[in-house]
This record gives structure tokens, sequence and C-alpha cells, in this order.
């Protein structure tokens, strides 16, 4: 079952059925039976065939009378569906502007048509349907049908409109309306029978019910009135009410009087006649005095409200702590909020009707003036083509005027403004608006982030350089026999280079990434081929000659390490050879750390539906936490797995490894279980068109491998296998010429003393040097170097200027 309506609720809950209510619908009750009853005992005297034509003539005037109210009316509904008209497309305002609406108009048109159409009838068929009133004092009278039907109607109407002026619901107007409404139309025609009946019998019990009707009318009517007495122009709606007590006791008069003959048939039938016609006239002006003034009242309340909410913007405005300002058509300053004074040190009478253009600096002239013509073109197409609506900030620097106490005396105020139209009342745009946030800090932070660049890009040169240089010279040094007794010194000293190396690489690539991430720009994934066999080979081969800082082997001698990609071919990716490179030999350092028996090994997967190569470093070492796995791959952090900090690094090569993993559109995962190992899984796309990389032999017998010696026997003999053993493996003519070309004279000498066994090596100092170095040989013997060995960033001359 559907529940009532909320202005139903609310109706019942405060007009409830009341005594009158009950009386009028009682007596109501009893009046419809007396009707039924007395009609069909009694009867109804005669027609008249041919009533007075004396009687007949006023009602032609009468109507001409109601034709020229009801024209007035229609005027008064226009205006009202009018002002309608202005709350149109603004959103709650039927609710919230309380202008008078067109249902008085209506409700009076309806009755001017009732009364029309019954006067036309009386007037066009000669009285139409008469009966006589042949109990009447002083002699019969004519009884016209029409007339009891008119006003059958329009009295409710008249009830209805009066009860309207105290109660706004329509539903709560006609719940209340209702006893009122029923009780009117009955009291006429239980006049009408009084009349037309032949006998007192049933005249007289219907004249007092006719009587009795009315006055309950009336009193419930009054009783609505004090039910709404807090109703805004009570005394207003009151005196309304009065009115029609007076027509009604005035109507009843007459009625009376002709019955027993004080007046006589014609007088009484023009006295209904143009009483119709203007009784209504007069309560239309009473009531429309009533709407005026309440619309006055809904315009001076909104008038206040508005002016109220004018100066509280105005407040806002002013005391708003964000950059607000306003300019004119003419872009000068009309508004100028005590934000902007406090940022700018510009007060608001200092800069009105300054033009706005010559506040800013000479940067931001441009961008201001295309962003107001931006927008008052597209006001101006507006007009006939729709414009989609858009935000457009622009950045606004303005000056600052220095004090005394200013250490900065050219500084700049930094805003991000949003202009938008301003109009004035007609719509005519007169302006524009602006608000803005403040930049400063925000540029300063930029500032202080280009020079965090700055300095990375000085840390990559003059950092990495110089570690690059003591471990070429710390290896040096490790080859001659005369270092012999220092040999566990330098090679704690190559181990901690090696280290610091990695550090500042991972640190390098982490702020690369950041940089690249706040630039908003993606990165492109790199375009060179990639052999993830040959990377694994290599990576394999360098573990097992790694030291920590102890100078101990990273491979500990309980633990196997397993090359599972040799003796397959692994596709070719799209990839940074050095930065995969990276990723492996980290996942396999941090394997080989935290595994202290068992085995450590690679392998790899191709899946040609999905398109993608997985790369898998797997341990049998001591597990990751689940806690732990969600956050090792977060920068600077570790899994201790319960111990204290026992291992080396600070926590960031996993970080760069997923970095990695990103940047070649791959994903880097882990799954792990305590004390059964862990297993880092790289998944990167392979296309499969690029073919397979060179296969990997496998090596007769695994090696085993063991914690290598210090005393580099390993190295040593494994250099002679891979230097040339004889110039005539190469395809040069004697030995090989290398042209070295850096600015560090520590590089320089690893250089001398890595290639200087078995090349010619030339240095040069300088980019200028590097050139003159290169004519020099043209000209002494034609010969240009086989190799150049050529440092980019050099002081002065670049090494791609060279």
């Amino acid at each position: 079952m559907q529940e009532p309506s909320k202005p139903v609720q609310q109706a019942e809950a405060k007009y409830g059925l009341t005594w009158t209510m009950i009386s009028l619908l009682a007596v109501s009750g009893v009046t419809l039976f007396a009707l039924v009853v007395g009609g069909l005992a009694g009867g109804v005297s005669a027609r008249v065939e041919q009533p007075d034509a004396s009687e007949v003539w006023h009602a032609g005037t009468a109507i001409l009378l109601i034709f020229s109210a009801a024209v007035t009316e229609m005027c008064f509904l226009a205006a009202s569906s009018a002002n309608q008209q202005l709350t149109d497309g603004i959103e709650a305002a039927e609710e919230q502007i309380k202008l008078p609406g067109t249902g008085d108009s209506w409700l009076t048109l309806a009755e001017y048509g009732t009364k029309f159409v019954c006067g036309f009838y009386i007037w066009g068929f000669s009285g139409g349907i008469v009966h006589e009133d042949m109990l009447a004092l002083g002699g019969s009278r004519s009884v016209y049908a029409a007339r009891f039907a008119q006003w059958s109607f329009a009295v409710p109407i008249l009830v209805l409109m009066t009860n309207r002026a105290f109660i706004e619901s329509t539903s709560a107007l006609l719940w209340r309306s209702a006893p009122g409404f029923f009780g009117t139309f009955l009291s006429v025609w239980a006049a009408w029978l009084m009349e037309v009946t032949p006998t007192h019998v049933v005249r007289w019990p219907m004249f007092f019910l006719s009587m009795i009707l009315m006055v309950l009318v009336i009193v419930d009517q009054v009783h609505i009135a004090r039910q709404n007495r807090d109703t805004p122009l009570f005394g207003m709606k009151f005196g309304m009410l009065v009115y029609q007590i007076v027509v009604f006791a005035a109507y009843a008069a007459v009625f009376v009087a002709g019955r027993f003959g004080l007046l006589t048939p014609n007088l009484e039938q023009v006295i209904y006649a143009y009483s119709d016609a203007t009784v209504k006239v007069f309560q239309g002006a009473i009531l429309a005095m009533i709407r005026n003034r309440e619309g006055v009242m809904e315009i001076r309340r909104w008038w206040i409200a508005s002016t109220a909410a004018s100066n509280d913007l105005q407040t806002l405005l002013d005391k708003a702590q964000v950059p607000i300002f306003s300019l004119d058509v003419d872009g000068k300053v009309m508004l100028w909020n005590g934000f902007m004074s406090s940022l700018t040190s510009l007060d608001q009478e200092k800069v009105q009707g300054t033009p706005f253009l010559d506040l800013v600096s000479a940067e931001s002239k441009e961008a201001v003036q295309t962003e107001l013509d931006r927008l008052l073109n597209s006001a101006n197409q507006a007009h006939s083509t729709p414009v989609k609506a858009s935000v457009h900030v622009t950045e606004v620097a303005i000056p600052v005027p220095p004090n005394e106490s200013d250490d900065n005396p050219g500084k700049c105020r930094s805003l991000a403004v949003n202009f938008v139209l301003k109009h004035d009342k007609s719509g005519k745009i007169e302006g524009v608006t602006a608000i803005g946030q403040d930049l400063s800090d925000l540029a300063n932070m930029k500032a202080v982030q280009e020079q965090k660049s700055a300095l990375m890009a000085m840390l990559s040169h003059e950092i990495r350089s110089p570690l690059h240089g003591m471990l070429g010279l710390t290896d040096a040094l490790l080859k001659r026999p005369e270092a012999k007794s220092m040999e566990r010194q330098l090679g704690m000293v190559k181990g901690c280079s090696a280290r610091l190396l990695d550090l500042v690489t991972n640190i390098m690539d982490m702020a690369q990434a950041e940089k690249q991430k706040q630039s908003g720009v993606a990165q492109t994934r790199p375009d060179s081929k990639v052999d993830f066999g040959s990377i694994v080979d290599e990576a394999v081969t360098m573990i097992g000659n790694s030291v920590d800082k102890s100078n101990k082997s990273i491979l500990k001698a309980a633990v196997k390490l397993e090359n599972k990609l040799a003796g397959t071919k692994v596709p070719l990716i799209r990839g940074d050879h050095y930065k995969c490179t990276q990723l492996v030999y980290n996942l396999l350092t941090n394997a080989c750390k935290f595994t202290e028996k068992g085995t450590v090994w690679v392998e790899a997967r191709h899946l040609p539906d999905l398109k993608s190569l997985e790369i898998s470093v797997c341990d049998t070492g001591k597990g990751i936490t689940e806690e732990g796995q969600k956050k090792i791959f977060a920068p600077f952090q570790q899994e201790k797995s319960g111990d204290t900090r026992s291992f080396q690094g600070i926590g960031l090569g996993l970080s760069v490894c997923k970095g990695i993993a990103e940047l070649h559109r791959g994903t880097l995962t882990v799954t792990s279980k305590l004390d059964e190992g862990s297993k880092f899984t790289l998944t990167v796309p392979c296309e499969g068109d690029l073919g397979f990389g060179v296969m990997i032999e496998e090596p007769a017998a695994p090696p085993a491998w063991t914690t290598p010696s210090l005393d580099n026997s390993r190295m040593q003999a494994a250099a002679p296998a891979m230097m040339p053993k004889s110039d005539t493996e190469l395809s040069f003519q004697g030995r090989p010429l290398v042209l070295s070309v850096d600015d560090d004279e520590v590089n320089q000498e690893v250089m001398k003393n890595s290639l200087g066994d078995f090349c010619d090596v030339e240095i040069a100092m300088s980019g200028p040097e590097a050139l003159q170095v290169l004519t020099k040989l043209s000209e002494n013997n034609g010969r240009c170097p086989d190799l150049v060995l050529l440092d980019i960033q050099m002081p002065g001359m670049t090494g791609f200027e060279v």
C-alpha cells in the first residue's frame, strides 16, 4: 500500500477532524437524505412555460459584466504566469521563492465561467427550466433552476478560494475544505427544493436545513482562520472572510425577504443577477491586494537576503585566505582582496584602477593578455555558437616592492590564476574575476628540485669516475709482485670501492626514476636487443668471484650456484642490456647473501601464448615473511626475518630492480616461505620477433663453487685466457693504438695500466687536446686510433662536441 505524501501527512497532522467538520458532515448527510425523501415524497411544482420577460432581461446585462470581469481576471492570470516563468530553471526556486501563483485566477475564471453559462442560458432560453414557488407569501414567484445550478458551483468555489488564503498546501486545502464544499452544494439545492415543493411538510425543514448548513460552513471557515492565525497578512485575509460572510448573509436576507413577499419577484431577480456579477469582483479586488502585498513582502525578503549575501560575499572575498581580484573590461583592477595585498605588499587603494598588466612581470604579460583575449572572444562566440566550458589556469608572476628589511629585493610572487567572466544584472560582460593559488613555495621547491637534479648529475660524474679509477688502480697494483705483502689490504680497498660504486649507481637510478615520475612523462621502453642467456652467464661468473666488505666470498662454501639457462636458447627481448644485467646481478647477490647452504639457481620460461619471458632467481635460503614481502620493494626497506640487521646494504637493490622491470613494461614478483627459500620472478614482454640469443654451452661437469683464496690465483689464472695470445689473433697490424680522452688523471692512469701491456695508449686530457693528437697522428704516419675511449662530461668541450 502506497504511503501518503509528505504534504498530506502534514495536513492530517495539523488539520485533523474538527467538531465543525464532523457537524458539517452530519448535517450534510441528513440534508442529503431529506432531499431525496422530500423530492420523491413531496415532488415539485409545475414548470412555468412563459416567465415574465422583465425578469429575464437582467440576465443579458449581467453576462456582459461577468465577461468584462473575466477578461480582467485573464490579465491577472497572464501576469501570474509571467511571474512564475521568472523562477523556471532555478533549482528549488518554487519552494524558496513564494510568488503568488495562478491558482486563484483559475478558480475565479471557473466561477465566472459557471455564471456566464448559466446567465446566458437564462437570457437566451427565456429563463430555461422555471418552476413556480406557490407557497410564497404575497403570491407565486418564478424559480430559475439555472440560477441555483450556478450557485451550487460558484458558492463552493468562493469558499475554497477564501480557505486558500489561509492554507498553502493544495492537499491540505482540499482535505480541510471538502466538508464545507459539500455542505454549500447541498445548502443551495435544499433552498431550491424549499421553493419548488408544493407541500409545507417539505418546505420548512428544507429551509432550516439550508440555513443551518450555511451557518456551519461559515463557522468552519472561521475555525480554519483561527487555526492559521499565524499566517502572514492574517488581518487582511480575515477581512476577506468577513466580507464573504456579509455577502452570504445579504443573499440569505434577500432570499428570506422574497419568500415572505417583502420584495417583488422582479426586484429579487435583479438583485441576484447584478450581485452575482459584482460581488465576486469586489472579493477579487481584496484577494488581489492580498496577493500583491504578499509579492511585495517576498521581494522585500529576498532583497534583504540578497543584500546580506552580497555583503557576506564581499567579506568572504576580502577575508579569504586565497588571492582573489577582479578586472574591468579594460583590464584595470576593480577588486584586490586582503590576501592579495599581503602577498604582493600592494594595497587595494594603491592598485585600484591600475592596469593589471602593469603589475605583472614582463614574462607573464603575454600569457595574461592571451587568456583575457580568449575569454572575451569565447563570450562573443557564445551568442552564435555554443562554447564548451573549460578551465584554463594561467601562471602569473607579480613583482613585490622591496623594503628596507628585504634581503631579496627582486623577488616575485608566483600565482596560478583562473580567470572567469563577470556579468552585470543585464547579463552584459563587465569584466573578469580571478581566483588563484600562491605558488611561491612551489616555485622555490621547483628551484630546489632543479638544483637537486644538477647535484645528481654532478655526483654521477664526480663520484663514479673516481670510484672507477680506484677499482682500476687497485687491479693494477694487485698484479705487481711488489704488492704481494699488501694484497689483503688492496683487496679490501677494491671491495669497498665496488660496493660504494654499486650504492652510488643505485641511488642515481632511483633519483632518475623519481625525477621521471614527477615530470609526468612516461618513460620510453628501451629498444635494444637483450640476450638474457648471456646476461645470466655473465652474472653467475661475476658472483663466483665477488666478495663482501669483509673480503669474504658472497657465495658461501655450502652453496651451489646453478645456471639452468645453459644449454638452451633464450628469446631476445627489447630492453637495456646494462639495466637487465644490473637487475639479474642484484637478485643473485641477494639470493647468495641470504642462503647459508643449499642451492641458488636461475631458470627461464618462454610463454609464447602470453608473449612474455620469465626469468626466475631461486634459492633455498631463509625465506621472507608475508609482511616482509609487502615492503621489500620499497626504497630503504630490508627483510630481517626475525634477526637483527646482520646483512650488508641499505635496501635499495630490490627497489631499483622493480623500477627496471617497470621500465621494460614488466613485473617483478616474489613468492617465499620461511626456512624454505624464495623465488623472484621477472616477467617481461617477449614478442618473439627478434629471434634467439647465443646458446650457452653446459660445462662438462658442474663447477664446484668454493670460496676463492685471497691471493687472486683465480684471477691471475683467468687473465691470460682473456688476453690476446699474439698480435696475429687481432686484425691489427702491430699493437693496437688506443686514444684515451679524459680530464681525470686517475682514469688515465687506469687506462695505461690496464691496456699498456698489449696496446699503444695515447693520452689527451681535454677535447681540444684530443683533436690535436688526432691531427698529429694523421700528419706523422697517417694512422688513426683503432679505439677511442671518450669521456662525455668534460669541461669546456664535451665528448659529444669532440
